[in-house]
Protein backbone atom coordinates (compact mmCIF):
# COMPACT_ATOMS: atom_id res chain seq x y z
CA UNK A 1 0.00 0.00 0.00
CA UNK A 2 1.45 3.42 -1.35
CA UNK A 3 0.63 7.06 -0.03
CA UNK A 4 1.00 9.33 -2.65
CA UNK A 5 2.27 12.86 -1.84
CA UNK A 6 0.07 14.69 1.29
CA UNK A 7 -2.35 11.91 1.05
CA UNK A 8 -4.44 10.87 3.63
CA UNK A 9 -6.06 7.34 4.19
CA UNK A 10 -8.89 7.13 7.01
CA UNK A 11 -10.05 3.44 7.63
CA UNK A 12 -13.13 2.70 8.19
CA UNK A 13 -13.81 -0.50 10.22
CA UNK A 14 -17.10 -2.20 11.34
CA UNK A 15 -15.87 -3.81 14.52
CA UNK A 16 -19.33 -6.10 14.49
CA UNK A 17 -17.25 -7.94 11.67
CA UNK A 18 -15.85 -11.57 11.17
CA UNK A 19 -13.33 -11.66 14.53
CA UNK A 20 -10.27 -11.07 12.23
CA UNK A 21 -6.80 -13.01 13.74
CA UNK A 22 -5.52 -12.14 16.46
CA UNK A 23 -1.66 -10.64 16.69
CA UNK A 24 -1.68 -8.57 19.47
CA UNK A 25 0.76 -8.13 21.58
CA UNK A 26 1.23 -9.48 25.40
CA UNK A 27 0.88 -5.69 26.77
CA UNK A 28 -1.98 -5.69 24.40
CA UNK A 29 -3.67 -8.71 25.34
CA UNK A 30 -3.23 -7.09 28.66
CA UNK A 31 -5.22 -4.42 27.96
CA UNK A 32 -7.83 -6.18 26.66
CA UNK A 33 -8.13 -8.63 29.57
CA UNK A 34 -9.17 -5.39 31.70
CA UNK A 35 -12.34 -4.54 29.88
CA UNK A 36 -15.50 -5.70 31.57
CA UNK A 37 -18.45 -5.31 29.06
CA UNK A 38 -18.42 -7.85 25.83
CA UNK A 39 -19.03 -4.79 23.73
CA UNK A 40 -15.28 -2.83 24.83
CA UNK A 41 -13.59 -6.34 24.71
CA UNK A 42 -14.62 -6.71 21.52
CA UNK A 43 -14.36 -3.38 19.69
CA UNK A 44 -10.50 -2.99 21.46
CA UNK A 45 -9.93 -6.02 19.95
CA UNK A 46 -10.95 -5.76 16.30
CA UNK A 47 -9.90 -2.00 16.06
CA UNK A 48 -6.21 -3.07 17.38
CA UNK A 49 -5.93 -6.05 15.02
CA UNK A 50 -7.30 -3.90 12.12
CA UNK A 51 -4.75 -1.39 13.14
CA UNK A 52 -1.64 -3.79 12.89
CA UNK A 53 -3.43 -5.47 9.52
CA UNK A 54 -3.43 -2.06 7.87
CA UNK A 55 -0.23 -0.92 8.71
CA UNK A 56 1.75 -3.90 7.54
CA UNK A 57 0.91 -2.99 4.47
CA UNK A 58 2.42 0.10 4.53
CA UNK A 59 5.49 -1.27 6.42
CA UNK A 60 4.86 -4.20 4.61
CA UNK A 61 6.13 -5.96 7.90
CA UNK A 62 4.06 -9.09 9.61
CA UNK A 63 1.21 -7.49 11.62
CA UNK A 64 2.44 -9.13 14.68
CA UNK A 65 6.05 -7.71 14.64
CA UNK A 66 4.98 -3.98 14.43
CA UNK A 67 6.39 -2.70 17.50
CA UNK A 68 4.39 0.13 19.12
CA UNK A 69 6.16 2.75 21.49
CA UNK A 70 4.51 5.64 23.17
CA UNK A 71 4.77 8.98 23.34
CA UNK A 72 5.18 10.58 26.86
CA UNK A 73 1.28 11.18 26.69
CA UNK A 74 0.51 8.14 25.56
CA UNK A 75 0.77 8.73 21.55
CA UNK A 76 1.54 5.44 19.42
CA UNK A 77 3.92 5.55 16.85
CA UNK A 78 6.63 3.43 15.17
CA UNK A 79 10.07 4.41 15.87
CA UNK A 80 11.97 5.30 12.46
CA UNK A 81 9.11 5.23 10.37
CA UNK A 82 7.77 7.64 8.01
CA UNK A 83 3.97 6.39 8.47
CA UNK A 84 1.74 8.61 11.04
CA UNK A 85 -1.40 7.06 12.31
CA UNK A 86 -4.27 7.45 14.66
CA UNK A 87 -6.79 5.35 15.75
CA UNK A 88 -9.98 5.77 17.42
CA UNK A 89 -13.74 4.28 17.94
CA UNK A 90 -17.45 4.85 19.06
CA UNK A 91 -19.62 2.05 19.83
CA UNK A 92 -18.72 -0.85 17.47
CA UNK A 93 -17.23 1.30 14.56
CA UNK A 94 -13.71 2.59 14.26
CA UNK A 95 -11.21 4.62 11.88
CA UNK A 96 -7.95 4.22 11.50
CA UNK A 97 -6.19 7.46 10.01
CA UNK A 98 -2.48 7.14 8.26
CA UNK A 99 -0.17 9.60 6.00
CA UNK A 100 3.62 10.35 5.95
CA UNK A 101 5.58 12.46 7.64
CA UNK A 102 2.86 14.32 9.71
CA UNK A 103 1.34 14.75 12.76
CA UNK A 104 -2.52 13.25 12.93
CA UNK A 105 -5.23 12.65 14.63
CA UNK A 106 -8.76 11.28 13.97
CA UNK A 107 -12.13 10.92 15.81
CA UNK A 108 -15.16 9.61 15.33
CA UNK A 109 -18.55 10.08 17.61
CA UNK A 110 -21.86 8.55 17.21
CA UNK A 111 -24.28 11.08 16.48
CA UNK A 112 -27.04 9.13 18.44
CA UNK A 113 -24.47 9.48 21.91
CA UNK A 114 -26.85 11.76 24.71
CA UNK A 115 -25.31 14.76 25.64
CA UNK A 116 -26.39 18.55 27.09
CA UNK A 117 -24.86 20.43 24.30
CA UNK A 118 -25.09 23.96 25.31
CA UNK A 119 -23.79 22.40 28.96
CA UNK A 120 -20.52 20.64 27.09
CA UNK A 121 -19.82 23.75 24.97
CA UNK A 122 -19.93 26.35 27.55
CA UNK A 123 -17.50 24.04 29.69
CA UNK A 124 -14.97 22.98 26.83
CA UNK A 125 -15.81 24.98 23.41
CA UNK A 126 -13.98 28.96 23.11
CA UNK A 127 -16.31 31.92 23.96
CA UNK A 128 -16.58 32.56 19.95
CA UNK A 129 -17.50 28.32 19.95
CA UNK A 130 -20.12 28.61 22.56
CA UNK A 131 -22.00 31.85 21.34
CA UNK A 132 -22.20 30.65 17.82
CA UNK A 133 -23.78 27.24 18.62
CA UNK A 134 -26.26 28.86 21.13
CA UNK A 135 -27.80 30.20 17.82
CA UNK A 136 -28.05 27.43 16.01
CA UNK A 137 -31.49 25.37 15.59
CA UNK A 138 -32.55 22.63 18.05
CA UNK A 139 -33.16 20.60 14.95
CA UNK A 140 -29.50 21.44 13.66
CA UNK A 141 -27.29 21.78 17.15
CA UNK A 142 -26.32 17.52 17.50
CA UNK A 143 -24.98 17.91 13.76
CA UNK A 144 -23.41 21.45 15.00
CA UNK A 145 -22.06 20.56 17.96
CA UNK A 146 -20.76 17.23 16.97
CA UNK A 147 -18.82 18.54 14.24
CA UNK A 148 -16.66 20.79 16.70
CA UNK A 149 -16.28 18.27 19.19
CA UNK A 150 -14.68 15.79 17.04
CA UNK A 151 -12.59 18.98 14.58
CA UNK A 152 -11.10 19.43 18.45
CA UNK A 153 -10.30 16.05 19.38
CA UNK A 154 -8.82 14.90 16.22
CA UNK A 155 -7.05 18.39 16.82
CA UNK A 156 -5.86 17.54 20.05
CA UNK A 157 -4.64 13.77 18.85
CA UNK A 158 -2.32 14.81 16.29
CA UNK A 159 -0.50 17.12 18.71
CA UNK A 160 -0.25 14.15 21.37
CA UNK A 161 -0.17 15.91 24.16
CA UNK A 162 -3.12 14.09 25.66
CA UNK A 163 -5.42 16.53 28.06
CA UNK A 164 -3.02 19.19 29.21
CA UNK A 165 -3.82 21.47 25.66
CA UNK A 166 -7.32 22.90 26.37
CA UNK A 167 -10.19 22.79 23.73
CA UNK A 168 -10.78 26.21 24.83
CA UNK A 169 -7.21 27.57 23.24
CA UNK A 170 -8.57 27.11 19.86
CA UNK A 171 -11.18 27.99 17.32
CA UNK A 172 -12.67 25.60 14.84
CA UNK A 173 -15.53 26.15 12.44
CA UNK A 174 -18.19 23.72 12.67
CA UNK A 175 -21.65 25.43 10.49
CA UNK A 176 -22.57 23.19 7.70
CA UNK A 177 -21.93 26.75 5.20
CA UNK A 178 -18.17 27.58 6.65
CA UNK A 179 -15.06 25.42 5.17
CA UNK A 180 -13.35 22.95 7.71
CA UNK A 181 -10.69 24.57 9.11
CA UNK A 182 -9.15 25.90 12.16
CA UNK A 183 -9.44 29.35 12.65
CA UNK A 184 -7.37 30.31 15.52
CA UNK A 185 -4.70 28.75 17.50
CA UNK A 186 -4.01 30.24 20.62
CA UNK A 187 -3.13 33.93 20.03
CA UNK A 188 -0.91 32.81 16.84
CA UNK A 189 -3.08 33.47 13.99
CA UNK A 190 -0.68 31.98 11.53
CA UNK A 191 0.15 28.76 13.44
CA UNK A 192 -3.54 27.61 12.13
CA UNK A 193 -2.07 27.73 8.61
CA UNK A 194 -0.31 24.89 9.06
CA UNK A 195 -2.75 22.31 9.33
CA UNK A 196 -5.61 20.79 6.96
CA UNK A 197 -8.85 19.56 9.15
CA UNK A 198 -11.32 16.87 7.12
CA UNK A 199 -14.72 15.95 8.45
CA UNK A 200 -17.44 13.75 7.21
CA UNK A 201 -20.70 12.03 8.36
CA UNK A 202 -21.25 8.37 7.72
CA UNK A 203 -23.95 6.49 8.54
CA UNK A 204 -25.15 8.28 11.82
CA UNK A 205 -21.43 8.60 12.92
CA UNK A 206 -19.35 12.64 12.55
CA UNK A 207 -15.40 11.50 11.51
CA UNK A 208 -13.06 14.27 11.74
CA UNK A 209 -9.28 14.36 10.90
CA UNK A 210 -6.44 16.43 11.59
CA UNK A 211 -3.30 16.51 10.03
CA UNK A 212 -0.49 18.77 10.45
CA UNK A 213 0.38 19.98 7.05
CA UNK A 214 -1.38 22.47 3.84
CA UNK A 215 -3.16 21.10 1.60
CA UNK A 216 -3.74 17.52 2.40
CA UNK A 217 -5.81 14.87 0.16
CA UNK A 218 -8.27 12.70 2.05
CA UNK A 219 -9.24 8.83 0.78
CA UNK A 220 -12.09 6.55 2.96
CA UNK A 221 -11.58 2.96 2.75
CA UNK A 222 -13.69 0.54 4.11
CA UNK A 223 -11.69 -2.04 5.93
Amino acid sequence: MKLSNNNVHIWVVDTNCKALPNYLSAAEMKRWNNFYFTQGKQTFYQSHNALRLILSQYLSEKPSELEFQLTSFGKPFIKNSRIQFNLSHSDSMAVIAVTEDAEIGVDIESLDRKVEYDDLAKRYFCEKEYQKLLQVSTSQKRYAFFNCWTRKEAFIKALGDGLSYPLNDFEVTFLSNEPVQINRIKNNIEAQKQWTLDNKSLDNYNIATAVKRQNSSFEYLMF
